[in-house]
């Protein structure tokens, strides 16, 4: 079984800045030797607005359960532009598991801290007592860092106990990192002080700092250190390639990193934590006016067992003997291996001075400490020509890097899709040496998608695409990768934050491994560019697209409006017209009464031409169709009912949600009963609601009394009412369609609206009769949703179906999904359709009963039938327990189970296959596996549960005597195996609050015992067994064996064993008619009394009546039958 990896986030400011860039070939190591999966999170400094850098912030939320186990921080590197008390505060509330900060203290967590205060001071020390120097100028940090405050402190003390008045002209306070050269130039500009005369010396907080002010004094003539000495801190890169280098104070970055991750591995293995401090070393250079240590050392030797045994020997050879070149060749051999790694040659300068120093000191005339020297000159040279091809390779390796670079951006420069940016990752980043990389984007609400990525499995082997499940697979919330694709192997990875500007565009879960920091912050950038151009050309192609369909309505509204206002001219015309009598006046109060006629039209050319764009389903949202009807009929709704009386009929016990604007679906009721109410003369009009296949029908009729007159004249022809055309146009944008009937008991408008589908598409109501599959519970439940035909074809495929049926795509499809009916059965089924593409066009029935208050609180507020399914799913809790297996192991304690899981807010899922559990982990994240069947392994669940090696898994089953059946969990971390049936339901249920609670079980080593102890009595329950015997099988002693057993399950191990035999008894009371005595003897139980004794005690009943009654039930199940 594979062991667990524990999940550690490492949350600093930066990758590629300052002393941050030294920190990855040790801490990438360290992580494959602890074992551990590493996720460095640079998320930038808190609320820094220059750069945009504070979008980088949002990576930090990711530093919390269930994505990790524990967290380091280097907490100082948060700050700058945030105090250290908001760093405080926000680790506090964002990180919810173990953490370990470096930097900063951050509450009562443990803490790594370097003794910066200690370092400081031994630098002013030496320049006081090595140079005496007395006026030492000093550029302090930002006051706000603390370490920064603790070096000027330093630097106050030296001064005071060197019996130095401190002098404030000399002080820069509360300098940014980054703001050496404006220090430097208050000293020198706005104070007016001279180098060399008003100040002698200038130490600076970091290396940073004295870097850009040594710059400025050069600039300004000064010759460093002969007419000013200058000092640093920190070791960084700065202080090595300054001229000359820069004499400074080494803080042990990396180490401390690397002991605030053992800090963590002792926690996780019981060790109180505690706080730890680090030295700092002085490391003395040229640029106060010593000499180099390394050339002070040169020539010093090393003591003899230091050196290379190899070495010394090849250098005796070539020593003795002339011609002999063996020497060189091993020298040659080791200088070629030390090319293309980090790390210098200098080591090997050292290594020659001591063997000059070793081997003069044995040479025994002038001829062999001749040779001596010439070997040694010989090896000098051949380490510098190495330095200089180390600096060449470097340089090659930088080009090659950039190359590589470029060719990937230009390819991105090219990409209009998703499908385009992976593919060009899989394609360039491996070349770098990057294994893997997933792509997470947001989507515009907000939610992260997965994208898809690549991996590598080895150097040269074939590149794996990997995709997302569907277009659309989204990341559960507050987890920054899917859980399918989370490492389970240890590593390190970088979650590089993807913006552009004020814009989240999401991140890239990327592998860490020894290159340049620097690459990996160019690939951020150029990704993210490159996101930034696609979604400007998905904008401008939606554009694009909305301006063809406005192209093409324009025919249809300039023949509406030309057809309307030449009919309403002419009318005008006409009633203008006098005639010989000279009735004018009459005329004009006929075009007087157009005046409002023309007002009305212009209102609804309007709104026919804003109808033919999608702004009219700008408000669109699913919703409950009774409750719009019943709102349109009392005028509540923004479009009036014209005074109409509207009368609501009451709807079907149970009928469908639909989606729309209901404003606009109002607006079409009004104009449909108003013209229903001018073509048949009436101010009373009856709503109905119909469920039907091809949609849910909303009729307009009249009353039964008007329609019981038999006077109804013909459907007049109103096709060319601009009204009705406006109805029909917002009509057709929802997809829906509009029909005039007349039949016997009269005549009727309806307004019929297709179901709202999963991925959220406008589906046209068509009059094609495909075969419909309907998903849901059952046929019965199908067939009164729906009002179906006879003639109509159909099929229904249960939930748990879906995961092994094939679904044609020519097929229609019919989602039925009543939030208050989802179980544990049907969740894994339905988590399972919303990832898959092929479920997407399906129509969703989402049942709304007349008998319920009101619908759903969700159901505006999802964008589609998806979206609501996936509130529904997880309305309850984002925790689940997955039962693995069919759940009739389990039949005597669902009930409790049930119960339980309710009462806690924990959905239960049963996942009949490993896709229905694949489905549910994608949704859930699982705080308990229930395990109801062996041979997990062959069947597929082993690489599920390997991804949560920490959640419980509690195996199941009536009877564990085939031991080799379990054996692919037997020693997983977390797992207890439990028995089932009548008397075993309350210690299984009690075992499930345990692990629901939180609760520990035992280690995973003493909880094997336990669990080959149950498989062993599994086996031989029905002899009569002892404490030593079990205890010796096991190779433990008695009552460790007792108390550790009592520990795991709750229960001692004799009673566990006399559950085991009752059960056992119960299955041959149920199959058998063998006597109670034979029973009790073949169960292990010592004669008949005691068994019914203890059989009664645990079930209630006798053996006897217990027979009866299982008797009288298996009758009643063959008579119903």
């Amino acid at each position: 079984m594979q062991a667990h990896f524990p999940r550690i986030a490492f949350l600093l400011a930066s990758l590629h800045t300052g002393s941050a860039r030294g920190l990855w070939p040790e801490l990438i190591a360290a992580a494959q030797s602890h074992r551990c999966i590493l996720f460095v999170l640079p998320g930038g400094r808190l609320n820094a607005v220059p750069g945009f850098e504070h979008m980088r912030n949002g990576v930090y939320r990711y530093a919390r359960s269930p994505n990790i186990d524990s967290a380091l921080c280097w907490a100082s590197t948060l700050s700058g532009y945030a105090t250290e008390a908001t760093v405080e505060q926000f680790l506090l509330d964002t990180v919810n598991v173990p953490l370990v900060t470096f930097g900063l203290k951050i509450g009562e967590h443990p803490f790594v801290g370097i003794d910066a205060y200690s370092g400081m001071k031994a630098l002013i020390k030496h320049f006081i007592r090595a140079h005496r120097k007395r006026r030492i100028a000093f550029i302090a940090g930002p006051r706000q860092h603390s370490s920064a405050e603790e070096r000027y402190r330093a630097y106050c003390d030296a001064l005071n106990e060197a019996h130095i008045a401190y002098d404030s002209s000399l002080v820069c306070l509360d300098i940014p990192w980054t703001e050496g050269r404006r220090a430097a130039l208050q000293l020198l500009d706005e104070r007016g002080l001279v180098p060399g005369k008003d100040f002698d010396a200038l130490c600076a907080a970091s290396d940073l700092l004295a870097f850009e002010a040594g710059l400025v004094l050069r600039e300004r003539g000064m010759e460093i250190p002969f007419d000013i000495p200058i000092g640093g801190f920190n070791d960084s890169e700065e202080s090595r390639i300054f001229s000359p280098p820069l004499t400074t104070v080494h803080m042990p970055f990396s180490h401390q990193a690397l002991c605030a991750l053992r800090l963590l591995s002792e926690m996780r293995k019981g060790t109180p934590p505690a706080d730890m401090s680090l030295k700092t070393k002085l490391i003395i250079r040229s640029s106060c006016g010593c000499m180099l240590n390394s050339v002070r050392k040169a020539g010093r030797s090393r003591t003899w067992a230091d050196l290379s045994p190899d070495l010394i020997e090849a250098f005796k050879a070539s020593l003795s003997v002339r011609q002999d070149r063996s020497f060189l060749v091993l020298l040659a051999r080791m200088l070629d291996a030390n090319i293309g790694v980090r790390g210098e040659v200098r080591g090997l300068q050292n290594t020659l001075s001591a063997l000059r120093v070793e081997f003069l000191k044995r040479a025994g005339s002038s001829g062999e400490a001749e040779r001596t020297e010439t070997l040694i000159h010989q090896g000098m040279v051949a380490v510098c020509l190495a330095e200089e091809r180390k600096y060449e390779y470097r340089l090659w390796k930088e080009k090659q890097d950039e190359q590589k670079l470029n060719l990937f951006n230009q390819e991105l420069l090219c990409a209009k899709d998703m499908e385009s940016i992976i593919s060009a990752a899989a394609a360039h980043l491996p070349e770098l040496g990057i294994a893997s990389a997933y792509l997470m984007t947001r989507d515009k609400q907000g939610a992260l998608m997965f994208r898809g990525g690549f991996r590598q499995e080895k150097e040269h082997f074939p590149v794996e695409i990997v995709r997302p499940r569907r277009s659309c697979e989204i990341v559960p919330q507050g987890c920054f990768l899917p859980d399918r694709m989370m490492p389970a192997e240890p590593g390190a990875y970088f979650v590089l934050p993807l913006f552009f500007e004020s814009t989240d565009l999401g991140h890239l879960v990327v592998q860490a491994i020894d290159i340049d920091p620097s690459l990996y912050e160019e690939i951020r950038s150029i990704l993210s560019s490159a996101l930034r151009g696609i979604m400007l050309f998905e904008e401008g192609d939606e554009a694009r697209k909305r301006a063809e369909r406005a192209e093409k309505s324009k025919s249809d509204i300039v023949a509406v409006i030309s057809r309307e206002l030449r009919n309403s001219i002419d009318t005008f015309n006409a009633s203008a017209e006098s005639d010989t009598s000279g009735r004018v006046v009459s005329g004009l109060e006929v075009s007087g009464l157009q005046v409002s006629r023309l007002k009305e039209l212009v209102r609804y050319l309007l709104d026919l031409s804003q109808a033919k764009s999608d702004v009219v389903l700008a408000k669109a949202a699913l919703f409950d169709p009774y409750a719009f009807c019943v709102a349109w009929a009392r005028g509540q709704c923004a479009d009036s009912t014209y005074g109409l009386k509207i009368e609501c009929a009451e709807p079907p016990s149970m009928y469908p949600a639909l989606y729309g604007d209901t404003e606009q679906l109002a607006r079409i009721l009004s104009i449909l009963a108003r013209l229903f109410a001018e073509m048949y003369q009436t101010a009373e009009l009856k709503l109905s609601i119909a469920v039907l296949t091809r949609g849910c029908a909303l009729t307009l009729s009249l009353p039964s009394v008007l329609s019981s007159r038999g006077d109804i004249p013909d459907l007049p022809k109103i096709e060319k009412d601009i009204r009705l055309e406006l109805a029909r146009q917002i009509s057709i944008l929802h997809g829906g369609q509009i029909h005039f009937a007349k039949e016997k008991d009269g005549v009727s408008v309806t307004l019929c609206l297709p179901y709202p589908s999963m991925n959220g598409a406008i589906r046209n109501i068509s009059d094609d009769s495909k075969v419909v599959c309907f998903i849901g519970p059952d046929q019965s439940v199908i067939e009164s949703a729906f009002s179906l035909s006879a003639d109509e074809s159909f099929q229904v495929l249960p939930y748990n179906a879906v995961f092994n049926q094939e679904i044609s795509k020519v097929q229609r499809m019919f989602l039925y999904l009543d939030p208050a009916s989802i179980d544990h059965e049907s969740s894994a089924a339905l988590a399972f359709i919303l990832d898959q593409d092929v479920f997407q066009r399906a129509e969703c029935y989402i049942a709304l009963h007349a008998s319920s208050e009101g619908a759903y609180p969700m159901l505006r507020q999802s964008a589609d039938a998806a979206g609501f399914l996936r509130s529904v799913l997880l309305s309850d809790s984002p925790s689940a327990i997955l039962m693995i297996g069919s759940e009739t192991a389990l039949h005597p304690g669902m009930v409790h189970i049930q119960h339980l899981t309710q009462e806690a807010g924990i959905r239960l899922v049963a996942c009949a296959s490993p896709a229905a559990a694949e489905a549910a982990l994608n949704r859930w994240h699982p705080v308990l596996f229930l395990a109801l069947e062996p041979k997990l392994e062959t069947q597929g669940y082993g690489p599920l549960l390997r991804r949560f090696p920490t959640v419980p898994l509690i195996a199941a089953s009536r009877s564990f005597e085939a031991k080799e059946e379990w054996t692919s969990v037997l020693e997983r971390p977390h797992t207890i195996f439990c028995n089932t049936g009548e008397v075993f339901s309350g210690l299984l249920t009690n075992l499930v609050q345990r692990s629901m609670e939180g609760q520990n079980f035992l280690p995973s080593p003493t909880a094997c015992i336990v669990a080959k102890c149950i498989f062993f009595i599994n086996k031989t329950y029905a002899e009569q067994l002892s404490r030593w015997k079990l205890a010796s099988l096991l190779n433990t002693s008695e009552d460790y064996l007792s108390r550790i057993f009592h520990k795991q399950m709750g229960v001692s191990l004799w009673e566990y064993l006399a559950r085991l035999r009752v059960v056992n008894a119960i299955d041959m009371l149920r199959s058998t008619g063998a006597s109670l005595a034979e029973i009790a003897d073949r169960t292990g139980f010592k004669d008949e009394a005691y068994f019914c004794r203890v059989f009664k005690k645990m079930t209630g009943a006798t053996p006897g009546s217990f027979r009866i009654e299982s008797f009288a039930e298996v009758r009643k199940v063959q008579e119903s039958d």
